[in-house]
């Protein structure tokens, strides 16, 4: 196996496979068959239909080409790392064993059936043997299928190179280099998955750059096997007359059944509607008492009784502002990323809400609003947020000692772990409070209440002392 460049990235394909001009789109000047990505992977399945072919699941192609990356990626590691001398040793090995015209026959038909090149006739006539004899690839064998190599007896080839690499130094462990390529197809000869799932635990500080596509491609392999029910067939229509009462089922709406049962709801996303609207009549509209009387009388016209305004809350400085780090410069706040419940000042508070209501009325148009879990979305200035870590952290000292002591203070403070997990600010920033000091700890120091109540328990109070180092919180 000579040295290797490692530009072949592609799947092998046999040149008689591309009977559609289609399917030769996708044919990079190498000869092989690349997959760039999901979308890619949609349009070559498309071909393959085109040219008559079997058309398999996007998952599955894309499965292959990691499985062929794999192949190639490993074997180039080894080549340059590994043992950088054996490429040429084992071609003159196997020059010993098969002989100069074999291996110059299988170098004529690997550059015209599958357009390799002379520098890659031995490397490539593995990764062709290895997709041959995958078992879960056999359904993709009209791709790259090895029949027309058996003039060359390049399966001698093969053996040969087998014989050279088990004496050769391993791939890793004690594993040779074809040993580590064909386990995977035997230890799971018919899932793809688990083929990834394999190079993935034996060699993933080799494949390095490609491990996150390895992991993607699995994801979406276990994605398309998952089990979801029904199936192919007529649907069925759910029946749940046993699981219901016998008498009769009945409305049971709340003491607003007098209109509820007849909302017609729209729902405006309410900046960008008021953009529009400034758009639309030539005019800053900014707050939602400027939303002219013409555009609630068109609203009403068109059948609706409901004007639901998503977004009207004051919203989360924070949120704005992991925008403005993650390079969006221009983002506002989340629309569920919420400050309190207050009308948004930028679009006139709560007395230009009740105006807008009061107007909206008279067109026979209601105005509900939206809440959502405080617990769902906090940040460091949801109001939430800051009660709970003024009232609740006031009294709860991070040292270790003492919250391993009291089982209220070690629940409480696995749960605000958690809550300030689920803000998207790091912990000190959500943390970062006004007026709220609280002394770093160590193995020898610790704070003055942790001291004070730890004596209260212990006949011997710790020597500690208070830590110079605050943290504002």
């Amino acid at each position: 196996m000579v040295p290797v460049t490692f530009t072949r990235r592609g799947i092998p394909l046999l040149k008689e496979a591309v009977t559609s001009p289609s399917l030769a789109s996708f044919v990079a000047e190498d000869g092989t068959l690349h997959i760039a990505d999901e979308q890619q992977a949609h349009r070559i399945i498309r071909a393959l239909g085109e040219a008559g072919y079997p058309q398999p699941a996007p998952g599955e192609l894309n499965a292959m080409a990691l499985l062929v990356r794999l192949y190639r990626k490993l074997i180039y590691h080894y080549a340059t790392v590994v043992a950088p001398h054996a490429s040429r040793q084992a071609e003159a090995y196997c020059t010993d064993v098969v002989g100069e015209y074999r291996l110059q026959q299988l170098r004529k038909l690997a550059r015209e059936e599958f357009s390799a090149t002379d520098a890659e006739r031995l490397s490539e006539a593995v990764v062709i043997w290895l997709c041959n004899t995958n078992p879960a690839l056999q359904h993709f064998r009209f791709l790259f299928d090895d029949t027309s190599l058996a003039k060359a007896r390049y399966t001698d080839v093969i053996t040969a190179l087998d014989a050279f690499y088990r004496s050769a130094p391993p791939l890793y462990d004690d594993t040779s280099l074809l040993d580590a390529l064909s386990a995977p197809a035997r230890l799971h000869p018919d899932s793809l998955y688990r083929q990834l799932e394999s190079f993935r635990q034996t060699t993933d500080d080799l494949i390095g750059d490609i491990l996150w596509e390895v992991l993607l491609g699995m994801d979406i392999l276990q994605e398309e096997q998952a089990q979801r029910g029904g199936g192919p067939g007529p649907v069925e229509v759910l029946d749940f007359a046993e699981s219901i009462p016998s008498h009769e089922e009945y409305e049971a709406f709340s003491h607003d059944r007098s209109w509820m049962g007849n909302l017609v709801l729209l729902a405006k996303s309410t900046y960008v509607w008021l953009a529009q609207l400034s758009h639309t009549y030539g005019r800053t509209i900014s707050e939602l008492d400027e939303i002219p009387d013409q555009e609630l009388q068109a609203i009403a016209s068109r059948g609706f009784n409901g004007l639901w305004l998503i977004g009207v809350w004051e919203r989360s400085t924070a949120s704005a502002e992991i925008k403005h780090r993650m390079g969006n410069p221009d983002a506002m706040a989340s629309a569920y990323s919420l400050k309190n419940y207050h009308t948004a000042r930028a679009l006139g508070g709560d007395s230009a809400m009740e105006r807008l209501q009061n107007r909206a009325w008279r067109f026979g148009i209601r105005i509900p609003t939206g809440f959502c879990n405080w617990m769902n979305r906090p940040t460091r200035d949801t109001a939430f947020t800051v009660k709970i870590f003024h009232n609740i952290l006031s009294w709860m000292c991070v040292s270790k000692t003492i919250i391993m002591i009291d089982p209220m203070r070690r629940w409480c403070f696995a749960w605000c772990i958690r809550l300030m997990a689920k803000s998207a600010l790091c912990t000190m920033e959500t943390m970062a409070l006004p007026s709220r000091g609280m002394t770093r700890h160590n193995s020898i120091i610790s704070c003055p209440r942790c001291v004070k109540e730890l004596s209260g328990r212990s006949s011997t109070s710790p020597n500690a002392t208070q830590s110079s180092d605050l943290m504002r919180l």
